[in-house]
């Protein structure tokens, strides 16, 4: 299986599309529709980023895949701009929140969060 650097696990697929195509001049991607399927794919894959939909799974599963998966960044998106919501993703492990609407700052993410320098 290829080593997917980046995950898309999302439940708005125009936004995963805009993502994917956004970052694979730079990362392989791959857009997974389900939590189970995102977890197949983290373990066969182990990619460097998660960008995670927090409407998609709670931030109880969130924080179980912090902890099985120290060494991948989670960057959680929400399509509002809740402070305490996204607090509490911090809080239980994501490296960073973005609203779903602003894709460009999601990605900028990603860049920042790849573990290896990325000529943006």
């Amino acid at each position: 299986m290829d080593r997917f650097t980046v995950l898309l696990f999302q439940g708005n697929g125009r936004l995963a599309q805009t993502l994917a195509e956004s970052l694979s001049c730079y990362f392989l991607v791959a857009i997974v529709e389900s939590l189970e399927e995102l977890e197949s794919t983290i373990q066969g894959s182990r990619p460097a980023v998660v960008v995670f939909d927090t409407e998609m799974a709670s931030l109880d599963e969130l924080a179980g895949l912090c902890r099985r998966y120290p060494g991948i960044r989670f960057i959680c998106n929400h399509r509002l701009a809740d402070e305490v919501m996204w607090t509490a993703a911090l809080s239980v492990g994501a490296a960073d929140v973005c609203a779903s609407a602003d894709a460009p700052s999601i990605r900028m993410s990603v860049l920042q969060n790849v573990p290896y320098p990325v000529a943006a």
